[in-house]
């Protein structure tokens, strides 16, 4: 299997692609011999309107196919096992799981991500012999609950619904996701960066023991910018020459609000993120690196 990050690199392509595949085979089925072609006047051959309602009320199937985020689920599995089906017998779980909407439990592993496509996903994790979370699946959101996933943070359990498209090397995939139920918010220590910065600067191992793997929400002033390395610098004060902590996104993938936030920042102006504290950069004992960052607002 190839490594996490890989795997977090290929999704969005791979998923891109099935889709643009299941696209053409699609068109092709409606001008193929005849036998499906749509009629000009939009309706079936059994006179019913193509991707209308049907007489009991239902959606069609048609040129308007209704979404797994509107559908209830044919089968419910935790994140875990659907995983875990995929990689014991590929052939069979697809059998039994591709074209389904699930709903599915899981814990998130990534925060919300664009594709090239501008789709919404996040990943579910599963933790490996150090604790860490290791990504097991992919789930695309429906426009509608990208506002729901914003929320949400790694390590945090959530329920799911969406349509499996099976399982390509990025692990089992879901199209048009809704967010069923969302598990207890995971806890955050608050505090300012000049005091976080002091604390590692007096104690590196104590610092660490309080801080380091917790999540935080920080306080400060940004220091400096680098765009082209998708980088920011911040400081205690706007007095304080110290570089406090660095935002950084992760294997350059990139979450749109995010940089959009980023884009109307400047050096001097105050801030607050959330992260996953990193410890000390053994390289630069004054930088303090924070990992899977989002900025808070009010």
């Amino acid at each position: 299997m190839l490594p996490n990050h890989a795997r977090r690199l290929l999704a969005p392509l791979l998923v891109a692609a099935l889709l643009v595949f299941a696209t053409g085979c699609s068109s092709s089925n409606d001008v193929g011999s005849g036998t499906s072609a749509k009629p000009a006047n939009g309706k079936s051959a059994s006179g019913k309107p193509t991707g209308g309602k049907s007489d009991n009320g239902k959606p069609d199937s048609g040129t308007n196919p209704p979404t797994a985020s509107g559908q209830e689920p044919d089968l419910t599995v935790t994140a875990a096992d659907l995983a875990a089906a995929f990689e014991a017998d590929a052939a069979d779980a697809d059998a039994k799981y591709n074209g389904k909407v699930l709903k599915v439990t899981g814990i998130v592993e990534g925060l919300p991500l664009t594709d090239s496509a501008d789709g919404i996903y996040l990943t579910f994790g599963a933790a490996d012999e150090d604790g860490d979370l290791n990504e097991i699946g992919t789930f695309y959101l429906a426009p509608a609950e990208v506002a729901k996933a914003e929320k949400l943070w790694r390590g945090q359990e959530v329920t799911i619904v969406g349509k499996c498209i099976g399982a390509p090397i990025v692990g089992p995939t879901l199209m048009e996701s809704r967010i069923e139920e969302i598990g207890e918010p995971i806890p955050v220590i608050e505090i300012a960066a000049g005091e976080l910065f002091r604390e590692y600067q007096e104690d590196e191992e104590a610092a660490d023991g309080k801080y380091k793997d917790k999540v935080l929400v920080v306080s400060g002033v940004v220091a400096n910018m680098d765009s082209d390395e998708q980088k920011v610098d911040i400081r205690g004060d706007e007095q304080s020459n110290d570089d406090a902590m660095r935002l950084q996104f992760r294997y350059g993938q990139i979450n749109k609000a995010l940089v959009a936030q980023l884009a109307n920042l400047e050096a001097g102006d105050n801030i607050k993120i959330k992260g996953k504290c990193g410890g000390m950069d053994p390289f630069k004992n004054t930088l303090i690196h924070m990992y899977f960052v989002r900025i808070e607002t009010e």
